[in-house]
């Protein structure tokens, strides 16, 4: 059973009072009492307008402070107030985890603290507050939030919060906590209950108020549970005019990076940016722009790009390290190009293609045009080679100056629009340039190329579409047939691979009877290749698809090819109206997303509860959703209010966040309170929200042995977990073997338990896994000694004989005749195949007196009671001992050779077979006697 108790705290001097997010700011000693002495049971301070709230120890303190102003009587004053919520009967060792660092830190010269630094958070997880029960506290926006997780084994009953200092206390008609003070009202959201299974149900609860006692009604299920996307924050971005957003992407710390163009002279670039002002702008002239933001929506900085006339910046990547590549077009002849780049000087065309590279604070480190004299050129998207460190352009144009010698496709060779793809290191320096599409018609020859990608190995895949039947498809492709769809102009989508030469590996179509137009391109960690974008074809989908059919005139389409360029699967998407895929982004995880747009009803979100928004709010909304490499939808929502919404770009972050950014008309369900930017500027606004996607973690069962035999090794292991980024084993009592992976090698110990597996994500864990295992107890054979001949005293299934360490070859009965003498053992297995062996016996080889009195060694009389002769006839010192049929040493003693020399083993033996060795002088010789 697992459950989630979601509770929405909206504090009246923090909700929506402060335009920077809640975080949590961590106590590195600067939290003192009014005594100034440490505060060691605090771990966090969140910070607002005349209240702060600290937590730790299973406790939140809600402190609030007033000033009253002086008057002729009393001088001013700082009024202050505290209300304590504490957890009643709570783990005080519970674990606290930290989550979702954040740029924002507070650093400390006071007494004490030279120097420390306090980091601040976004989430902080108190695991296992009560048994089996996490207590999440987060932030959104400007709100503060928190909810107990009740994973497998917890009771919900156990949560008991008391609020100490309230001076009012009770549950309102709606649900709602409210606890007022003489300072101000703490008003808690009723609390949200939901279950993780397929149907995603939400489960009834409610508060239960006992005096000063808060506790919850939860109704029962069992079951497993699912949080689905939730909107973090949405934000608008813009001034009071018009902004076109046409790239985003995100780097590894959480950061978002946007470009594209605007009308506005407000609201747009930061103090101290690379271009602050914006030149030249009228209803039909733009500046790019560049904005990075951080985890939470605020703008770390932003700049203007371009020269007095017209610029527009298209497509934008990241290099892991803060560098960002931008790339567009411009009509200007100034402010673009830096000295000694590739192409310093503007051509004579109109229109010329722009890259420029900025560093991790906003400068440029270089720009450059891009094109070729008396033509037009553009740039549209970029994709970093994170293996090679490149970074590969594409766009459109046709004259001289766009391929370098030797390339794939010198010339355009014709008249019409061709695509290009080229690649630069990131110093600016070109490496190879090529044009891409075909020239069969006398006129119009039209190629465009709309999403470039690498994969891990250094691979380049485009795709696009065109009208034209040559030059686009590789011998053997999967689809060599320009299919000459509908309409006047018909298209045909293509995707094709390069490697880090530039030398084509394969292209080919994809379509059918109508018109394809392909828009985007992901790749994942195997070398899978998805395309995206919109299609009038009938029966482009494969069996078993998410959606078989065609909705309307315009659909989706969403494909699967292979790094070979076979296509596993293929699927439409969409409604009875206009729809189309806008932009794919696989993440860390193999998971595929993907974003569009639409106009249909029905056919794109997936069911209630637990999507964002499951109906269409104006003429066009956008919408985002997961899918399954095998090309089943997970979930999906739309997003945006009553006018009309375009999302053009969708990726994620590290710890699970979906990213979209788009164009917006819409006045609201955009942003949230607190966000960046409430409001929209101008008609349109370019708008940015992120979501948070918990991947349901469901584990497959444990593969390996139920039944293994003791101190042996063994390996147990998971399929991998979809969204999972560590696994946590617990193994038997006596048991060691330690993995953060699907796979442990366990050392078995002597009694058998449970193997548990629990697959973790930044969300929180799954339901164990759990494997009985019964251990089975290794054999333990003895061996009996008559004469030469060794014999197992028990049966078993199988043996095999050892001498002095070494196996003997087909050794393999129950007994064994010693031909020469040494130490054997036996190795045994029984009916559960568990194998055990011996102690190690000595054994005279068969004839052991003749032997020996041919090496000159005499013994007599023999038999005897212990006291016996030994002569041996070679001169020299030698060390002689005694040892028993196990081995065992029981006399010892020098000899001389070429001497008599008497032998008293005393009384205390046992009569029996007993060995002598004689060893010195590089010689050893045994003997054996028996004791009567």
């Amino acid at each position: 059973m697992r459950r989630l108790l979601s509770l929405f705290v909206c504090l009246p001097l923090l909700c929506g009072a402060r335009s920077s997010s809640v975080s949590f700011i961590e106590n590195v000693g600067q939290v003192t009492d009014q005594n100034h002495n440490t505060r060691k049971d605090i771990q966090f301070k969140v910070p607002g307008e005349n209240m702060n709230i600290f937590i730790g120890n299973n406790a939140m303190h809600y402190q609030f402070a007033a000033k009253t102003e002086a008057t002729e009587t009393a001088p001013a004053a700082l009024n202050m107030y505290r209300m304590d919520v504490t957890l009643v009967g709570a783990n005080a060792n519970a674990k606290v985890v930290k989550e979702q660092k954040n740029n924002y830190h507070e650093t400390y010269y006071t007494p004490g603290l030279e120097g420390a630094r306090a980091f601040s958070y976004s989430r902080v997880v108190y695991q296992n507050v009560y048994p089996n029960i996490d207590w999440v506290i987060y932030s959104e926006g400007s709100n503060l939030k928190y909810e107990f997780v009740v994973k497998q084994g917890g009771k919900p009953s156990d949560i008991k919060m008391k609020y100490a200092g309230a001076t009012k206390l009770a549950i309102a008609a709606d649900g709602k906590l409210i606890a007022g003070t003489p300072m101000g009202t703490v008003t808690e959201n009723a609390p949200y209950t939901y279950a993780l299974n397929s149907k995603k149900e939400k489960i009834a609860s409610s508060f239960v108020l006992n005096g000063d006692v808060l506790s919850f009604n939860v109704g029962n299920y069992d079951g497993a549970m699912v949080i689905d996307p939730t909107l973090t924050w949405g934000t608008y971005f813009g001034g009071s005019l018009d902004e076109a957003a046409r790239g985003m992407t995100t780097d590894m710390d959480g950061n978002i990076y946007i470009t594209g163009y605007t009308n506005s002279t407000s609201n747009i670039a930061t103090t101290g940016a690379h271009q602050t002002t914006a030149t030249g702008l009228s209803s039909f002239v733009n500046d790019g722009f560049i904005v990075k933001k951080d985890a939470m929506g605020a703008t770390v900085w932003a700049t203007y790009y371009g020269g007095s006339l017209d610029d527009r910046l298209e497509g934008i990547a990241t290099d892991g390290h803060g560098n960002v590549f931008v790339g567009g077009y411009t009509f200007s002849q100034s402010g673009i190009a830096t000295t000694g780049a590739h192409l310093a000087t503007k051509g004579s065309g109109d229109q010329e293609g722009l890259l420029a590279k900025f560093n991790a604070t906003g400068a440029r480190v270089w720009g450059t045009y891009y094109g070729a004299i008396n033509s037009w050129e553009s740039i549209s998207e970029l994709a970093y080679d994170k293996k090679g460190g490149y970074v590969y352009a594409i766009g459109s144009g046709s004259g001289a100056g766009i391929s370098t010698t030797g390339a794939h496709q010198e010339t355009s060779g014709g008249s019409g629009s061709y695509g290009f793809l080229v690649k630069f290191d990131t110093i600016g320096v070109r490496q190879w340039g090529t044009f891409y599409g075909g020239n069969n018609l006398t006129t119009n020859n039209f190629t465009a190329l709309k999403d470039v990608t690498v994969n891990k190995d250094g691979y380049v895949y485009i795709v696009g579409h065109t009208n034209t039947s040559n030059k686009i498809y590789s011998t053997g492709a999967f689809d060599t047939t320009f299919a000459n769809g509908t309409g006047s102009s018909p298209y045909d989508a293509f995707v094709a691979k390069f490697d880090g030469d530039g030398v084509r590996q394969w292209g080919t179509y994809y379509g059918g009877t109508g018109d394809e137009e392909a828009t985007s391109i992901a790749v994942d960690s195997n070398d899978n290749v998805y395309i995206g974008g919109m299609t009038k074809s009938f029966l482009l989908s494969t069996t078993g698809a998410h959606q078989t059919a065609v909705g309307g005139v315009w659909d989706g389409f969403i494909a699967m090819f292979s790094g070979a360029g076979t296509q596993t699967w293929s699927t439409y998407y969409g409604g009875l109206l206009d729809d189309r895929i806008t932009d794919l982004h696989v993440d860390a995880t193999n998971t595929l997303y993907f974003a569009g747009n639409t106009s249909s009803v029905a056919g794109i979100a997936s069911a209630a509860p637990w999507t964002l928004k499951t109906t269409l709010a104006g003429g066009t909304d956008a919408f985002v959703g997961r899918m399954h490499a095998d090309g089943k939808r997970l979930w999906a929502s739309y997003y945006g209010g009553t006018g009309t919404d375009a999302v053009m770009d969708i990726s994620t972050t590290n710890t699970g966040d979906v990213i979209i950014g788009g164009e917006t008309s819409s006045t609201t369900d955009i942003a949230t309170t607190g966000s960046f930017k409430e409001t929209i500027g101008g008609a349109t606004d370019y708008f940015l929200a992120k979501m948070y996607d918990c991947y349901m973690l469901t584990p497959d069962e444990i593969l390996g042995s139920a039944t293994v035999c003791a101190n042996s090794a063994q390996e147990f292991m998971i399929d991998s977990v979809a969204g999972a980024t560590s696994y946590t084993w617990t193994l038997p009592n006596g048991w060691s073997g330690t993995s953060t992976t699907g796979t442990i090698n366990a050392n078995v110990g002597t009694t058998g338990g449970d193997i548990t597996v629990v697959a973790t994500n930044s969300c929180g864990s799954s339901e164990p896994r759990i494997l009985s295992v019964t251990v089975n107890a290794l054999p333990t054979p003895s061996i009996s000694l008559n004469g030469s001949t060794l014999t197992v005293n028990s049966t078993f299934s199988a043996y095999q004989w050892y001498k002095d360490g070494n196996m003997i070859g087909g050794a393999n009965a129950q007994t064994y005749t010693a031909a020469q003498t040494g130490n054997y053992k036996v190795e045994v297995t029984d009916m559960n195949n568990c194998v055990g062996q011996s102690t190690a016996m000595m054994a005279f080889g068969t004839n052991v007196n003749d032997i020996s009195a041919a090496k000159g060694l005499n013994i007599y009389p023999n038999p005897n009671n212990g006291v016996f002769t030994v002569v041996y006839g070679a001169a020299g010192s030698y060390n002689l001992t005694v040892t028993n049929v196990i081995g065992m040493k029981v006399f010892e003693t020098t000899l001389e050779g070429g001497k008599e020399q008497a032998i008293n083993l005393g009384n205390g033996l046992a009569a029996g077979n007993y060995f002598i060795e004689i060893a010195g002088a590089g010689k050893k010789v045994h003997g054996r006697i028996t004791i009567k």
